[in-house]
């Protein structure tokens, strides 16, 4: 696996890299980093050119001063993406990596050629707007405590599955992020992904795990894309990419492989 940085208009960003082929950008989800994809980019790797960014403000990306917009997150990965050279691709993204990637898709679509959504983010209005009020800061603790809370927040979507050593990576990625990590829910609750999504003109696959609560939204905004197809991974929960990696880069492949 290669690693780097490179210089986008939201500061350095960190991506890793492994294979050749067409390129897929893997995109993660709030507060964890292009580490979340350890799983399934050996897998990928393969048939593809696999590149997984950390998206400004996580992991070993810089953090941006204040909130990024949407389109500003989309901008950013465009802008890495010109630096290694690469003028289109298939992206793949996970909850908050979704919203980036359906603003990807719909601000320059010549430059998607296929869309994976995992989790995509969906919400009422009134539910985004209750959803802004609860975003705040994250508190450091003087007794450490915050540590604890780091782990608490991701351990319960790993529960039966996970290793302690992929509970920890989740946990490590949640600190690292800091206080500042919410930037990217004020991202994720001021964007109304059915506005943008009739502009997408890429293939799209939505997929998710059977209890994951953004699952049960992707049926309501399948008929808005143009051509989408729906799959859910029976029994997984929200990291059907961790929990069953193989599965769900054999499904996600065989959708990018058709012509």
């Amino acid at each position: 696996m290669r690693r780097g940085y490179v210089d986008t208009s939201l500061g350095q960003v960190h991506y890793r890299e492994s294979g050749q082929g067409p390129v897929l950008l893997l995109l993660h989800q709030t507060a964890e980093s292009s580490r979340m994809y350890a799983d399934v980019m050996p897998l990928f790797a393969r048939n593809f050119r696999v590149i997984a960014i950390d998206t400004p403000g996580f992991g070993e990306s810089d953090k941006p001063d204040a909130p990024p917009s949407m389109a500003d997150y989309a901008r950013c990965m465009f802008e890495a993406l010109e630096r290694l050279d690469v003028r289109t691709a298939r992206i793949l993204g996970h909850h908050t990596g979704a919203s980036i990637a359906v603003e990807m898709a719909a601000s320059r679509p010549d430059r998607v050629q296929k869309l994976v959504l995992s989790g995509c983010p969906d919400y009422d209005p009134e539910v985004r707007a209750e959803k802004l009020k609860t975003v705040a800061p994250a508190s450091l603790a003087a007794d450490g405590s915050h540590f604890a809370k780091a782990w608490a927040r991701v351990a319960p979507y790993r529960t039966g599955w996970a290793t302690t050593e992929q509970t920890d990576r989740a946990a490590q990625d949640t600190l690292k992020a800091g206080p500042n990590y919410y930037f990217a829910y004020v991202a994720v609750f001021s964007y109304d992904v059915r506005a943008r999504i009739p502009a997408i003109t890429a293939p799209t696959l939505l997929i998710g795990g059977e209890t994951d609560t953004l699952t049960a939204r992707l049926p309501l905004i399948q008929p808005l894309f143009r051509k989408a197809e729906l799959h859910v991974f029976k029994g997984s929960g929200s990291l059907p990419l961790n929990e069953i990696p193989q599965a769900f880069a054999d499904r996600v492949a065989a959708f990018l492989s058709v012509p």
